[in-house]
Order: C-alpha cells, then structure tokens, then sequence
C-alpha cells in the first residue's frame, strides 16, 4: 500500500512538471516580459473602470447628514439662592439623500429632534418632532423643473400640556400633517436656493390617537381622523456652506393657502458654527404660524421654539471633500 501511494505521487508530480514546461513553450522567452506588461496594463484599465463606475455612483447618489447630541446639566446643594437641579438632553439627526439620473431627480430629507429634561428626578419632554420631505422633479431647462412633492410632519410619543398637567396635547400623527403638491421647481446650477412654487396642494391633518380624535383640534372636527384641504402652496430651502465649510447655514420655509382661510407658515432656520470636526455651536429657530392650531396664548397664533448652544455632531457624506 505504502509502494502504491509513492508511485501514484511521482506520477501526480511529473505530469505537474511536464504541464509547467508546455505552458512556458507556449509563450516563447523573448515575449514573456511583453505579455506581463499587457496583463499589468490590462489590470490598470480595470480598476480605472471600477473607479469611473464608483464616481458615476457617487454622482448620482449623494449622501449627506450628521447627528447631534446635547447635553445640559445644572446642580445645586445647599444653594442660598435656591435653584433646581437639572439635566437636558436632545437628539437632533438631520439626513438628506439624492438620486440623479439624466433629468430626473429624487430628493428626500429627513429633520427630526426629540429632547428630554429632568429637574428634580421628574422627567418630561421639551421636544419632539420629525418631517420626512420627498420631492421628485423633471427638468424642463437648466433651472426650471416639473416637481412633485410629499411631505409628512409629525411627533414620536405623547406630549403633555406642561410638567404639572398631564393632560395629552398630541401624540404620533395626532396631529400629523400630510401635503401632496404638484407644481414647478426653480433652481440655478450653483445657486444655494431653491423654490418650489405648486398651485395643487393637498393638505391633510390626523387625528390618530383615538382620546385626541375625540376631543377634536388642529382643524380636524371631534370625532373625525382626518381634515383635507386643497389649495395652493410654495417652499422654499438654502443651504450655504462658507468659509471653507466651517460654517453651515440652512433655512426651511413652506407656506400653504387655502383660499378660505389665512395662510399657515412654517418656518426653520439653523446656523451651525464647526470648532472642531466634532464640536459644533447651534443656533436653530423654528416658527409657526397657524390659526388652526390651539396655543397658550390665545390672542396669538405664532409659535416660536429657539435653541443656542454647543453640540456633540458627526456629519458623515459619501461625497470627497
């Protein structure tokens, strides 16, 4: 067995060997230097093709966003003065994604903000919002475009009237805000902004949460989930980077008209200050005006929300710098 074994591998071996010495007679001597530089040339070309392909990609998706976290924190022991001890955090995740191909563009933004507070070991949320923004276009010219927009805005969790008063104000989609606009889009090649102009828009308000669907609010009659408006309706968004991207500027503005009752604005603006690639300086204002809308202060339908100050932020991009 063991004589079976060596003789079977010497005959493994020497049809290795013969096969090597065809394969070398098979490219004669004086081309073997040429036919490794077409093999190296033709391994070049494919990864320059790869390359092309990934930057196609890169041209045609475009990712763009960051993630910021605040934190805010006050203590006092035996303080004359009196005080409370305090801590806030808020999350903030701003994403926008791209898709470009020929003519057509697909562009979807997602902006959404919760924050919570703790004062005295009593927990209660002092922010929370979301609007998911897709709008689809066709260009007609090099700045004019056919647009079609889909817009949602809502909260996450349940929100209460205030720390003391826990009677329920809203909850997920209640209220929730759906617009559905058809109209024209108007941007230039390196312009910062860009106008979206649409005389269809469908505005629709929900009621989902079943106790608030009841009561009744933000337009939408007790008892009903939905109230739908048509009229018309125009947004507009900046986006400026300046001095070398060391500072962003962004600005959100939508109005929508009815024709039977006031307009309703919204409008958010944020101005954000880079000190380090993960410390960032905020400023961010968000405005509503909506007569629609029951606020504390009765004789007034503007709602203003601020917030300034130094923010943990990771931007990520599948863009190269």
């Amino acid at each position: 067995m063991k004589f079976f074994k060596v003789t079977l591998f010497s005959l493994f071996l020497c049809l290795t060997v013969d096969s090597m010495a065809q394969y070398r007679q098979y490219i004669p001597s004086d081309q073997q230097p040429q036919a490794i530089a077409e093999d190296s040339l033709l391994i070049k070309q494919k990864m320059l093709e790869r390359e092309e392909r990934r930057k196609q990609l890169r041209e045609r998706n475009i990712v763009n966003g960051g993630v910021s976290f605040i934190i805010t924190q006050a203590g006092f022991d035996n303080w004359a003065k009196g005080g409370e001890n305090s801590f806030t955090g808020k999350l903030a995740i701003d994403f926008s994604y791209t898709h470009k191909i020929d003519r057509f563009t697909m562009d979807t933004k997602l902006n959404a903000r919760y924050g919570m507070n703790v004062i005295d070991g009593e927990m209660f949320k002092n922010e929370d919002k979301f609007t998911l923004n897709n709008q689809a276009s066709w260009s007609i010219s090099n700045r004019w475009s056919y647009s079609g927009i889909f817009n949602i805005r809502s909260q996450f969790t349940k929100g209460y009237a205030s720390r003391d008063d826990k009677t329920i104000k809203s909850n997920f989609m209640s209220p929730g805000h759906i617009d559905i606009a058809l109209g024209f889009k108007l941007k230039g090649p390196k312009s910062p902004l860009t106008l979206t102009i649409s005389p269809i828009t469908g505005s629709i308000t929900t009621m989902m949460y079943k106790p608030l669907k009841e009561l009744g609010g933000n337009g939408v009659d007790p008892g009903h989930t939905t109230d739908s408006k048509l009229g018309s309706s125009m947004q507009m968004d900046f986006v400026q980077n300046m001095f070398k991207n060391k500072v962003i500027c962004k600005s959100y503005f939508y109005a929508f008209y009815n024709y039977s009752i006031p307009a309703n604005m919204r409008w958010t603006s944020s101005i954000e200050i880079l000190a380090t690639n993960l410390i960032t300086t905020t400023l961010y204002c968000d405005i509503i005006y909506d007569e629609s809308i029951k606020t504390p202060r009765e004789s007034s339908s503007l709602q203003l929300n601020y917030t300034f100050g130094l923010t943990l932020t990771k931007k990520f991009s599948n863009q190269k710098k």
